[in-house]
C-alpha cells in the first residue's frame, strides 16, 4: 500500500488585512462517517464548514480518527498516512484541537476546544516512493478566530507602520500600545515591526483593567480598552507620539478582541524602484501562485483551487510608488496578460 504525505499550514485572520500563525495546535484527520455527504462537504466553502464542537460531538468522532500531527510555532505540520491507517487516498475531515492560543495567560487554564475546519480531497501525485499533494494552506476566518481568542481572554492589536508620504512599510519600528484610562494609562504591550511593517501586540483584560489599587479594586467599566500609540525608530527616536485623547476618538474607543490599525509616521523611507504587489485577491503571490504558470496552487479561504487563473476585474494588493524615486516624475503602470483562447499576449 502506498505511503501518503500530507503537508499543511494553519493560520488565522485577525482582520481582512492582518493574519498570524495559529501557533502550536493539534491537527486531527478523520474518516467521513456514513451519515455525511462527502461530495457536498468537499465542495463547500471552508468559511461555512467551520464548527466549534461540543464534547458529545467530539466523542462521536473518535472511532473515525485517522491520524494526528502537531503544528510548529508557524502553523506548519506533516501527516504521514498509509498501511498503518488503512488509507488509500480518499477524502478526509480536518479538525484542530486548541489547548491554548497565542497570548493566553499560562496560569489561567480552560478546557481545550476542538473545531472542524473543512473536508478535503487531496489531489495526490506520485513522487518517488510517496504519494504527495500540493501543500494545504488554511486561514481561519477572523470572526471565528476572534471568538476563539475571546474564550481565552486574549486581545490582539495587529497593524502596519508606514511612511506618511509614500505609504512605504517600515521595518524595525518599535510600537507601544496604551489604554487611555481615567486614573492611569496602561501599557498594553509592544512589538517591533517585521517585513511589511507588520506588528502584533497580544494582551489580556487584566492588562487594561488594573488600577493603582489592583488586584483589590479594578475600575475599568467598559468592555475594551481605548487605544493610542507611540512609535520609535531603530535609533530610539520617537516618530509618532499620539495624545492620550486619541484613545477616546471613534474607532479607537472600546476596541474589541481583534483590532487592526495602520500607523503613519513622518520619516523618510527608502523608495522602491519597482512595484511590490503581495496579493492577487485572496492569493499571496509568493505562496499561493505558481510563478511558472501564473495559476493558483490551491484554494484559499474556499476560493479557487488548483490550477485556477484570474480574469475580469483583478484586485492587486501591495505597494506601488506614485513617483519615480530619482526624477520625481509621476509613474504609470502597464500590465501584460495572455488571451486564454488564443494564447497570445
Amino acid at each position: 500500500m502506498a505511503q501518503y504525505i500530507f503537508d499543511g499550514t494553519l493560520r488565522a485572520y485577525i482582520c481582512r488585512e492582518c493574519w498570524d500563525a495559529v501557533g502550536e495546535a493539534k491537527i486531527l484527520l478523520y474518516r467521513h462517517r456514513s451519515d455525511q455527504r462527502v461530495e457536498d462537504l468537499v465542495a463547500e466553502r471552508a468559511k461555512r464548514t467551520f464548527t466549534v464542537l461540543s464534547a458529545e460531538e467530539v466523542a462521536k468522532k473518535q472511532g473515525s480518527l485517522l491520524a494526528t500531527a502537531m503544528t510548529d510555532a508557524d502553523g506548519n505540520f506533516r501527516v504521514e498516512l498509509g498501511e498503518n491507517q488503512d488509507y488509500s487516498g480518499e477524502a478526509f475531515e480536518i479538525d484542530v484541537l486548541l489547548t491554548t492560543v497565542k497570548g493566553a495567560d499560562p496560569d489561567k487554564k480552560r478546557e481545550p476546544v476542538q473545531c472542524t475546519l473543512t473536508s478535503l480531497q487531496p489531489e495526490w501525485k506520485e513522487e518517488k516512493e510517496y504519494m504527495v499533494a500540493a501543500p494545504w494552506r488554511h486561514n481561519i476566518a477572523a470572526r471565528y478566530w476572534c471568538y476563539l481568542l475571546e474564550l481565552w481572554d486574549v486581545w490582539v492589536i495587529c497593524g502596519r507602520v508606514v511612511a506618511i508620504d509614500t505609504g512605504t512599510p517600515l521595518q524595525g519600528m518599535k510600537v507601544r500600545a496604551y489604554d487611555r484610562d481615567w486614573l492611569q494609562d496602561d501599557l498594553l504591550g509592544e512589538d517591533t515591526t517585521t517585513t511589511g511593517g507588520v506588528f502584533h501586540i497580544y494582551y489580556t483584560s487584566a492588562t487594561f483593567k488594573r488600577t493603582p489599587f489592583s488586584p483589590f479594586i479594578n475600575l475599568e467599566l467598559t468592555s475594551g480598552p481605548d487605544v493610542y500609540f507611540e512609535v520609535e525608530d531603530s535609533g530610539g527616536d520617537v516618530v509618532l507620539d499620539e495624545q492620550p485623547s486619541e484613545g477616546r476618538l471613534p474607532g479607537r474607543e472600546n476596541v474589541g478582541h481583534c483590532f487592526c490599525v495602520t500607523l503613519e509616521v513622518g520619516v523618510e523611507a527608502p523608495p522602491y524602484d519597482s512595484p511590490w504587489f503581495t496579493h492577487v485577491g485572496e492569493f499571496h503571490i509568493l505562496w499561493d501562485i505558481d510563478a511558472t504558470t501564473g495559476k493558483t496552487r490551491w484554494a484559499v479561504n474556499g476560493v479557487g483551487g488548483t490550477d485556477w487563473g484570474f480574469f475580469h476585474h483583478t484586485k492587486l494588493e501591495g505597494f506601488c510608488p506614485k513617483r519615480h524615486p530619482v526624477t520625481d516624475d509621476p509613474l504609470y503602470y502597464r500590465f501584460v496578460f495572455v488571451d486564454p483562447v488564443l494564447d497570445t499576449f
